[in-house]
């Protein structure tokens, strides 16, 4: 089964991180299709298992995830979306979880993160039906992409970024 999945790459260089995935990508027959691509972030559509090959194998990535949710530019469109989703998949089996973002490039500096962070965070700890905030140890995280292109929500799955 297919999934939109994310990477949050290094930044250092412009292309050779993308190129990096995609031969990871190609080199274990994982079939998938990239949906996009901007400085620090790689957006395909693949099976899961893209993300345990990227990470095992990737110098150059940061974090990768399932996508839950991605919007134009706009914090209430995100926020209104994710209170319309029904997230208890991503809670399976989970006691406990954080919110944490990233904004890529300088977009949307009118978007507060810490507050975006506790939003999202309550609509999540709402839909989780008794998953508790965990900031210092969580079991799972979810990530909110900041980008010039919208918001993107994930659940991060590997990360080489401590918290």
């Amino acid at each position: 089964m297919k999934n939109r999945l994310f990477f949050v790459v290094s930044g250092e260089h412009r292309t050779l991180p993308h190129a990096e995935i995609r031969a990871i990508l190609q080199a274990q027959r994982i079939d998938f299709k990239e949906t996009a691509a901007s400085t620090k972030l790689l957006r395909v559509t693949a099976d899961p298992s893209a993300l345990s090959a990227v990470a095992s194998r990737s110098v150059m990535f940061e974090q990768c995830g399932i996508e839950i949710a991605a919007t134009s530019p706009g914090k209430k469109r995100l926020l209104s979306l994710l209170s319309r989703t029904n997230l208890s998949r991503h809670f399976a089996k989970t006691r406990s979880f954080a919110v944490r973002s990233l904004r890529i490039g300088g977009a949307l500096r009118y978007i507060n993160r810490a507050s975006l962070e506790r939003e999202i965070g309550a609509i999540l700890h709402e839909n989780g039906h008794g998953v508790k905030v965990n900031l210092d140890r969580p079991e799972v995280t979810f990530l909110c992409i900041v980008s010039s292109r919208g918001l993107l929500l994930g659940k991060v799955t590997h990360s080489r970024v401590p918290g």
